[in-house]
């Protein structure tokens, strides 16, 4: 095993520091630094709003999907599959209806 002095490196900066060349690189002005504004009880509020918009969304969203596919699937002769899907939608509607009902409750009972 051999043993490097001190000062020797290895890797890509084998060669040492840079040395100054007396060049200086102009960086662009630098002003004075703000205080980043940030109310945490907005951002929660807006956090709350969002998720329960999202959750309802989806509610409304999967019970459109649901009576619209089916209609078709009805319309189409294929009243086995619509029953499968109607068992499927039975078990999704109280998933979904229970995490908007919370969503809802915690955005319109938050403190303020």
């Amino acid at each position: 095993m051999s043993t490097l002095p001190p000062d020797s490196r290895e890797g890509p900066d084998a060669s040492g520091p840079a040395e100054f060349t007396g060049e200086t690189i102009d960086g662009g002005h630098v002003g004075e630094l703000e205080q980043v504004h940030f109310e945490a009880e907005r951002h929660r509020a807006e956090t709350a709003r969002r998720i329960a918009f999202l959750l309802v969304t989806a509610l409304v969203g999967t019970w459109l999907l649901h009576y619209s596919v089916s209609a078709a699937l009805l319309w189409g002769g294929h009243a086995d599959v619509a029953k499968s899907l109607s068992d499927d939608f039975k078990t999704w509607l109280p998933v979904i209806s229970g995490l908007a009902g919370g969503a809802v409750t915690f955005y319109f009972a938050k403190e303020k």
